[in-house]
């Protein structure tokens, strides 16, 4: 689960600031977990699991004044040592570990040596990363076996998205139904990154005589309609489990994170034939972007906030 989903992709005022403000109390988290190398390991999904879970407790999450990755910026309020984040870095040291041993045996020459190397060297991290998770009962050994299966179709990695959806029910204490529909977007969400994963790889796994669930399409057209109906399905049953969800807080940037950010990688990705390109950075707009400096209403964050005052109207 590294990078699916998006951040925020417009000023979106408080929005952006709570964003930042897991993201980087995330970072922090693994630090301390794991050690100082694990700040690399941050990403966008573990990041909207730990926002996931704030959204869902009772109580305000606590926070701390701190720097992240840089000792000299200016100390942030970032969310500070929840369950929740704790959580999301098991998640995170465990699923490296997952690709980590699949690597070690899909692959080939150095690639396969390297991940062996770094899995064996990463034992201790894991064993910390698998004892929190043992700690809330998380079934560890089941949903990396699924993760693991080769040439496992998309409902594989469904359902093991959704134990690790579902089981943040039980890091917030949350009543069954918010565990059911936790559990129905952890399972949109992994069918979404299964087959995105078989898209971008297809050509690469054919070449090198890998199992892809869509290796019986051999044109991008045949792989698109293959691919299509079970994606929309899966869109939906997102935004219907998104909206069913007792959030207490940050609704509105959940819903622009999980729902229209996973709509937009989606009409992203199909609309290549292979591996998306990332957009080239504008270097003359960064670090001039309000979503990085200024925290410019007290609204929600939604897509109903004014224009940024330092920034101006948002892209």
């Amino acid at each position: 689960m590294f990078g699916f989903l998006p951040r925020p992709a417009a000023c979106l005022g408080v929005g952006a600031s709570v964003y930042q403000s897991h993201f980087c109390g995330l970072s922090c988290i693994l630090a301390k977990d794991y050690g100082p190398w694990a700040r690399c390991l941050i990403n966008r999904d573990s990041t909207a699991l730990a926002l996931l879970g704030t959204a869902l407790q009772s109580t305000e999450p606590r926070r701390c004044l701190s720097t992240c990755c840089n000792p000299l910026a200016s100390p942030r309020s970032l969310v500070h040592d929840s369950a929740v984040l704790h959580y999301a870095g098991a998640v995170t040291v465990a699923a490296l570990a997952t690709k980590l041993d699949d690597d070690s045996r899909d692959e080939r020459g150095l690639r396969r040596t390297l991940a062996g190397l770094a899995s064996r060297a990463l034992d201790d991290c894991v064993a910390t990363a698998r004892g929190i998770l043992h700690a809330h009962a998380f079934p560890v050994a089941q949903v990396s076996a699924a993760l693991q299966t080769p040439g496992g179709d998309f409902q594989d990695t469904g359902r093991a998205f959704g134990e690790i959806f579902g089981h943040l029910g039980v890091v917030t204490r949350s009543g069954p139904s918010a565990r059911e529909a936790l559990t129905d977007i952890g399972h949109a969400l992994g069918v979404l990154i299964h087959a995105k994963d078989a898209w971008d790889d297809w050509e690469s796994d054919r070449r090198h005589g890998r199992p892809n669930p869509l290796q019986a399409f051999a044109t991008v057209e045949s792989r698109r309609n293959a691919l299509a109906p079970g994606v929309a399905t899966e869109l939906d049953r997102l935004e219907i489990s998104v909206s069913r969800l007792p959030m207490v807080r940050h609704h509105s940037l959940v819903q622009a994170i999980l729902v229209d950010g996973a709509r937009g990688r989606v009409t992203e990705w199909m609309a290549t034939p292979g591996k998306s390109k990332r957009k080239p950075r504008d270097r003359k707009s960064k670090g001039r972007r309000c979503r990085d400096h200024c925290d410019p209403c007290s609204g929600c964050g939604g897509p109903d906030c004014g224009p940024c005052p330092r920034c101006g109207p948002s892209a």
